[in-house]
């Protein structure tokens, strides 16, 4: 299935890279450090915790308004190389390229720390991907990265054929543990208790000169159906983890969600707020529909309606 994984990653693609600021010395001093917690540090039997402190902290960094220049580049690597190996675990190749939007920095952040981390088959097998890429038909790279795409699909079927190898080549060279060996290696890493570590990041997003400019530029950019999944998360009073796939072939017919069929589909056609988007939240897997200016929100293993408002 493709997805939209990951809200802080689709949002703040709005805001990073608008433009270069003057960071001012407060922010900038931290710029080359990795920052983890000390429990991570001493959970050595499980690679993924440093993994997975280093993705918390820079996802809050991003969530809070940093731009991916005020953050240590070799944070970054670990981050977008964690995003990059989720992306094609759950739905190949091609979902990796759809959900990054092919950004140049994800890719070059991909791309460099598969090489830092030693990971040299893995980095073989991405450029024969990233070759596929360059090699389509910019109109067509355009479509695809444009729209859902469900069923028989050439551009991502082509993508996807090389998800066997990738999947192979996780026993020789599994990307999680050499990332969290790499990751430990590093001078820059420091280790805060969880509350020092939560101070560390307020005071960074403190230093932010125009934090609340950037906040708004963000929000203003965001997709409606990510503000109405957020709003719905609200009302119910759940905490939104993050968006993780839009399905075409599911409706809100205004009392519940149902299912198309291919000729329904094509008889209907699909508009962004026909699709009906998957989130989690602190309380599980969820779904969200439209219809006729209402959103609803669903869980998704009862069905059973959770919330519903009236779209903006």
């Amino acid at each position: 299935m493709m997805t939209r994984n990951n809200i802080r990653f689709l949002v703040f693609l709005v805001v990073v890279g608008v433009s270069v600021w003057h960071v001012n010395h407060s922010v900038t001093k931290h710029l080359a450090g990795i920052l983890v917690s000390t429990d991570a540090i001493a959970s050595t039997a499980a690679p993924r915790d440093i993994v997975d402190s280093n993705l918390d902290v820079v996802s809050d960094l991003l969530n809070k308004g940093l731009k991916e220049e005020e953050i240590s580049p070799l944070a970054l690597e670990s981050y977008y190389g964690n995003f990059y190996l989720a992306e094609v675990d759950n739905g190949g190749f091609a979902q990796f390229v759809f959900n990054s939007g092919w950004d140049r920095n994800v890719v070059r952040y991909v791309r460099r720390g598969l090489l830092d981390i030693d990971a040299r088959q893995n980095l073989a097998l991405f450029d024969e991907v990233v070759e596929k890429v360059a090699a389509l038909d910019p109109k067509k790279l355009e479509t695809f990265l444009s729209v859902q795409t469900f069923g028989k699909d050439e551009i991502r079927d082509s993508l996807n054929g090389d998800d066997s190898k990738f999947f192979a080549l996780q026993n020789a060279e599994n990307l999680t543990k050499l990332n969290s060996t790499w990751l430990r290696r590093q001078p820059s890493l420091t280790a805060l208790s969880p509350d020092a570590l939560r101070s560390e990041i307020r005071n960074r997003v403190a230093a932010i000169p125009d934090k609340d400019v950037r906040a708004a530029a963000a929000w203003e950019g965001t997709p409606s159906y990510v503000k109405l999944i957020a709003s719905l998360c609200a009302a119910s009073g759940q905490k939104l983890d993050r968006i993780t796939a839009g399905d075409p072939m599911l409706r809100y017919d205004g009392k519940k969600i149902v299912k198309l069929s291919d000729a329904e589909l094509k008889q209907k056609g699909t508009k962004e707020h026909d699709i009906v988007w998957f989130f989690l939240t602190d309380k599980g897997l969820h779904m969200m529909g439209e219809n006729n200016g209402r959103a609803a929100m669903f869980d998704s293993k009862s069905g059973a309606k959770v919330a519903e408002i009236a779209v903006p």
